[in-house]
């Protein structure tokens, strides 16, 4: 009877742990998802239109690549043509109708800043 009550007591603690890490993962402020915080008007995206600044658009996604530019594999100009503009089309098909890979995909999170709007 012992056992029972202390995996009884053993199971209502560990739910009771998990319930307390979800509510306070859930009161916990979270940067990436606050819209008011991470909403980029079209205008803002706009003026970071150079290869020493450049900011740009795919599929909603805001993107500070200043730094990726000379790490892409191509010529600068793959990428800086579209600085202050939206690039959706072009990352989807590499200007060529070849998609870039998941890889790719996931790197851009390193450089989000946003959602435009």
């Amino acid at each position: 009877m012992a056992v029972k009550r202390l995996i009884f007591a053993a199971f209502i603690a560990f739910f009771a742990s998990a319930a307390t890490i979800l509510i306070l993962a859930r009161l916990s402020p979270d940067r990436k998802s606050a819209p008011e915080e991470n909403s980029v008007p079209r205008a803002e995206v706009a003026r970071h239109n150079s290869a020493g600044d450049c900011w740009i658009i795919i599929d909603g996604g805001v993107y500070n690549v200043t730094q990726y530019i000379p790490l892409h594999p191509t010529a600068p100009n793959v990428i800086t043509r579209w600085c202050g503009e939206n690039a959706s089309e072009a990352f989807a098909t590499k200007g060529y109708g070849n998609a870039h890979t998941p890889a790719a995909r996931a790197m851009l999170k390193e450089y989000w800043i946003g959602t435009i709007r």
